[in-house]
Formats: structure tokens, sequence, C-alpha cells
């Protein structure tokens, strides 16, 4: 990217959080960043720009001081790394009115509306605005990111009459016509999915700056004609738990996710179900979802240890690197050990079973994880009524997971 180097004075989070931006969009947006990180919900964007929220930093989750502070550190490592700092205006998508406010705190204002270009681009696109077509083809742009395709379509005319061989026109012709399409009538599931992965996504990633907006319609419309579909393994995009995930709609991919039969045993319906709890910020299902990959899918556990936050992250890493190389499977229970009091926290999203008794009867259905990890929730929850159930307990762990019995033992000789 032709970007300056940089020491490693910066969080190394927020560094990450940039970096990823910086990859998908070729720049780093205030804006994006919230949505990315779950500090924004998409609806409430969407709200706020048309119009129905006067102020957006309402409706961040978080602490605004803490907010506020990892904006201003992303814009300066976003400066360190060379980028130009642009100021962005946000028209609202319905009516008329003055440009959208993010809050009234001038700093934070300030900081929301300040996205960070490579310095090459930025002269390029400094170039182009001296030219009227490029300023009707950001007209059209704008125009279909609102959804209003009859001010699209009045623009391009515009554009069509000043340039006739602007290089945007075919795909802002196509991009125009889907969207009409949209609106116009029915869309069969598949071919509505084949149409947004061959043409519709690429083309709007391409001209209109990543075409975030543009595509949510879409996805939605997708998810609407998915309906109650099975989940199919075979073809598990063709399922309302991935296109509701690709419009943001995390609690649509739950409610999806959980009608499938046996979701629990399909590690791409565990991955979106993972992803959507993080995103609604509830962790300990996140959590209980990380857990239930660790045992059926080791490499989908790894794909979903990207979400997890910072200490979670921090301890996977630990684990995997720990010179027993235990398996990935251990790792639960492994970090209900290192972490008694996650257990508290797992109590409320746990279903039946995880609570072993010290002389058990056999269960007629067995519990969807290792007796291990039932064994170290019920040493790490304690109260246990008389000293001999909970030696029995420990027994029982030493005979299970020798490995897991002796990191149990060495914790508590810390403790």
């Amino acid at each position: 990217m032709n970007l300056k180097t940089t020491p490693l004075r910066f969080d190394p989070a927020i560094q990450q959080q940039v970096d990823r931006l910086l990859l998908e969009q070729n720049g780093y947006a205030p804006l994006d960043w919230l949505l990315a990180e779950s500090r924004l919900f998409y609806e409430d964007y969407e709200a706020w720009r048309n119009g129905e929220l006067p102020l957006l930093d309402a409706a961040l989750f978080g602490d605004p001081e803490r907010i506020q502070a990892q904006l201003s550190a992303a814009g300066d490592y976003a400066a360190a790394l060379g980028l130009a700092p642009e100021t962005q205006v946000f028209q609202p998508w319905r009516g008329e009115g003055p440009p959208l406010r993010f809050s009234a705190d001038e700093t934070l204002d300030r900081l929301l509306r300040t996205r960070y270009l490579r310095a090459d681009h930025q002269a390029q696109m400094d170039l182009f605005m001296d030219n009227a077509s490029s300023v009707l083809a950001a007209e059209v742009t704008g125009a279909l990111l609102a959804g209003r395709p009859q001010a699209a379509a009045e623009a391009l005319t515009k554009l069509t009459r000043a340039d006739a061989g602007h290089p945007q026109l075919g795909a802002f012709e196509r991009l125009l016509a889907a969207r009409r399409e949209l609106e116009a009538g029915p869309w069969e599931a598949e071919a509505l999915l084949a149409r947004l992965e061959d043409e519709l996504a690429p083309l709007a990633q391409q001209h209109l700056d990543g075409g975030r907006d543009y595509l949510i319609p879409f996805w939605r419309r997708l998810t609407q004609a998915l309906g109650a579909r099975p989940f199919d393994s075979q073809r598990p995009r063709l399922h309302a738990s991935y296109s509701a995930g690709q419009a943001a709609a995390w609690r649509e991919v739950l409610d999806a996710v959980s009608a499938a039969p046996a979701w629990t045993r399909q590690p791409e319906l565990l991955l979106r179900a993972g992803h959507a709890a993080m995103r609604l910020r509830r962790e300990p299902e996140f959590l209980l979802h990380w857990f239930r990959l660790c045992w059926l899918d080791a490499p989908a556990a790894e794909r979903l240890a990207g979400l997890a936050p910072g200490e979670w992250l921090r301890l996977w890493q630990a684990f995997l690197e720990l010179d027993a190389e235990p398996p990935v499977s251990d790792f639960p229970a492994w970090l209900l050990i290192r972490k008694p009091a996650l257990a508290r926290g797992l109590s409320a999203v746990l279903p039946p079973g995880a609570d072993p008794k010290p002389d058990p009867k056999p269960d007629p259905e067995p519990a969807p994880w290792p007796e291990s990890f039932g064994l170290c929730l019920r040493l790490s929850r304690g109260g246990f009524s008389c000293d001999q159930e909970l030696l029995a307990t420990r027994r029982r762990l030493r005979d299970q997971a020798p490995w897991l019995f002796e990191q149990y033992m060495q914790a508590r000789q810390g403790d």
C-alpha cells in the first residue's frame, strides 16, 4: 500500500482494526470502525441517515469517553501511516435538510466525520473532482447508496450527456437497473444470491465506495426470499442466517440459526451464531458457540477465535503455545481452570447437563461436550455440600483427563 512504517507505539487492537479497514476499503473511516466493532447497529445508522435520529452518538454502545479515546488513537495511527485526512459531509437520505451531525460535542463530531485516505488516492480524488463529470459521478454514487433510484437516474442522464465515454457509466447503469428491479417484483432466492455474488457485490465494491449501503437492501430481500428454507451444508449460503449476516441483521442471524434442526452440530451455523453474538455484545453466548466449535471442528474454532475479545484471544494464543500441545477440545475446560469466574457468566446460557454429580447414573442423552468440561465447570462453580463431594469430583477429573487435572492442581497451588 506504499504507506509509512511506524513504530509499535499504538494499541495493537487499534492497529489491527484500522489495518483491516485499510485492506477492505483503501482508507479508514470512523463510521466504518463503529459498525465493524459493534459500537453501532446498522439499523441505528440507517435511522440517522434517514433523519430519524438528530444525533448519532446517542445510539453508540459503550462508554463515550472510551469510544472517543479509541477514535482519537485510530486517527493518530492512520495519520502516522501517512494517510491524508478528509472531512466528510453526510446529507440525509430522505428529503432535504442541512448536513447530518454525529454529536453535539464538537471534538467527537470532528473525529467521527474525519476519514483518512492514502495520499496518492487523495491526490487522484482532487484531480477527479476538478472535472464536472466526476462531480456528476459522485452524485450518482450518493443517490445509489441512499436508495434513491430516481435521483440516480437523473444524475446518470446528466453524466451521460456530459461525458459519454466516462469509464463508470456501464457499471452505474447495471447497478441502477438492479436497484429498480429490486423494487419492481419478486426475486427467486438462488438467482438473487448468484447475481449478488457474481455481479452486484463486485460492482458496488469497486464503484460505490465499498457499496455497503447499496447492497444491504438486496441482502434483506434475499433473507425474505429464503424464509424458513432448511439449512443445507452442501449449499450453506442459501440460508437466511447467511444473508441476514451480510445485512448486519444480527438478531435475525441468531433466529435463523436457532430454527435449524441440530444446529449445534453444524460448524458453519455455529460460526454465524458466534459472529452474531459478538456483534450483539453477548459475550457468554459467543464463548459457548466458540466452545462448541472447539469440541466439534478445530479449524472453525480457529476462525471464530479472531472475533474473541482481547483477553480471551490472548488466552487462546497462550493455550496454543503450551508445550504439552493439548487438543483444541481441551481449551474450554482449560479456560475454566484459568478463569473460574467464567463459570458464573456461562450459567445463564448453558443448557442442562453440564453439572455432573460425583457418582452419576448413566444419562439417556449425554451432554453435548466432553465430561472433562462438565467436571471443570463444577469445580469452578464450587459450593460443594461436603469435602467428600469435592474430592470425588477431582478424582473423576484425574481419571478422565489427567492433563487437565494437573493444570487444575497447579492453578490451585497458585491461589
